[in-house]
């Protein structure tokens, strides 16, 4: 379990280290005027399309890639303790494993990671689409 632990929190760092530095460019691109006339849009149109397509998709499909992979092991480890508190009520908590505790956590955690990079995935596409028109 901490090699899994491990392997994903290195890859969520990644994720981490690249979102951290794309995100002034993200939100600018989420932030962006769109020029009145179409003809003048095509400066807009290129730097709206780029950020979609080669920072904020990549960061959302990954985290939620990850998340996906991690699902499996968050459940079974859940319903251990669920069992464990349930048969054993406090002396359950004898069995308290932190490494567990811990992997369930970044679990949640990168759930709130992949919502809120999908979230900004679909502003961006939004916003592609209306310089489109």
């Amino acid at each position: 379990m901490s090699d899994l632990l491990s392997a994903s929190s290195i890859f969520l760092a990644v994720l981490g280290l690249l979102y951290s530095s794309w995100y002034s460019d993200i939100r600018e691109t989420i932030n962006i005027s769109i020029p009145e006339f179409k003809e003048d849009r095509k400066a807009v149109r290129e730097k709206v399309r780029e950020i979609y397509k080669f920072r904020i998709l990549p960061i959302a499909v990954g985290s939620s890639i990850l998340t996906l992979i991690l699902i499996p092991d968050t459940v079974k480890i859940i319903i251990w303790s669920y069992s464990a508190y349930k048969n054993l009520k406090i002396d359950g908590f004898n069995n308290y494993n932190a490494v567990n505790t811990l992997f369930v956590a970044f679990f949640f955690f990168t759930v709130g990671i992949s919502i809120h990079t999908i979230k900004l995935t679909i502003k961006i596409r939004q916003k592609y689409k209306k310089v489109l028109k």
